[in-house]
């Protein structure tokens, strides 16, 4: 008898918890993700608020996937290097690279990019090359960001040390953009929006203007880490980009942040 009524003591419990299990939502699946000063797509806006059109994509499309995103502010470089380790989860804003595929899984394409050359407004009639062949050839001290992707063929004519002695690398635009305004670099190279804004956000970049020169890069992914990240979670990921792409969320975003910057 005893043993009876220990046994219904048991499957009493046991239904308990299945019934409450059935009734509580499955845990979302938790992404880390890193970011930096990158706008229109990544920054602080004036309240302090995470935002950007690469920060609300990848939040819109975590969230269609049933995951939670944390947010690590880290320099492009160092953010690479976490997710190699599987330290990192996710980063916006990736070129596809060969060194890259080696360690990341890639989403589909969310948007594709253009960088753009500046150089100071008193020196534009004495800078005359039209394309990356002739500034590489060119006397020109150019300015890039330590980890950013350039392209296929600005990588190709780094390679061949065309550019031998004429770059300077840095952690970010920003940086940049100042010693462009000093004259510390005659000229850098920059995605068309985040340079537009940048300039505009500082008040002694007003001698800095835009070259007609402009180098399609390609496509834009999110990356994730191979090491953290499984081909199974990565196209659950795919589906959900996808449905925000349908759903006319993506136009919504994407229509926020750029269109306004020309």
């Amino acid at each position: 008898m005893k043993s009876s009524r220990v046994h219904r003591s048991l499957l009493a419990r046991l239904l308990s918890i299945y019934f409450l299990m059935l009734s509580t939502p499955l845990l979302a699946c938790q992404l880390s993700s890193v970011w930096e000063p990158f706008p229109p797509y990544q920054y602080l806006d004036e309240q302090g608020i995470l935002t950007g059109l690469d920060i609300d994509l990848l939040r819109a499309v975590a969230t269609q996937a049933n995951c939670k995103i944390h947010f690590q502010k880290t320099p492009w470089k160092r953010g690479l290097a976490l997710i190699q380790k599987g330290e990192i989860d996710v980063a916006g804003g990736a070129s596809k690279t060969k060194e890259r595929s080696q360690y990341s899984h890639y989403s589909e394409p969310y948007r594709f990019e253009t960088m753009s050359v500046y150089i100071r407004n008193n020196e534009r009639m004495n800078r005359p090359f039209s394309n990356l062949t002739e500034l590489a050839l060119s006397s020109i001290h150019l300015g890039i960001v330590i980890g950013y992707s350039y392209g296929d063929e600005f990588l190709k004519l780094r390679q061949e040390n065309a550019f031998k002695g004429k770059i300077t690398e840095v952690l970010t635009d920003s940086q940049n953009i100042h010693k462009l305004s000093i004259g510390r670099v005659d000229a850098i190279l920059v995605e068309q929006f985040v340079g537009n804004k940048l300039i505009k956000q500082g008040v002694n970049n007003k001698g800095i203007k835009i070259h007609p020169l402009k180098i399609e890069t390609g496509g834009i992914y999110f990356l994730f880490s191979k090491k953290s990240v499984s081909q199974k979670q990565v196209k659950k990921f795919n589906t959900a980009l996808q449905h925000i792409k349908n759903s006319g969320k993506y136009h919504s975003i994407s229509s926020h942040y750029l269109n306004s910057e020309y």
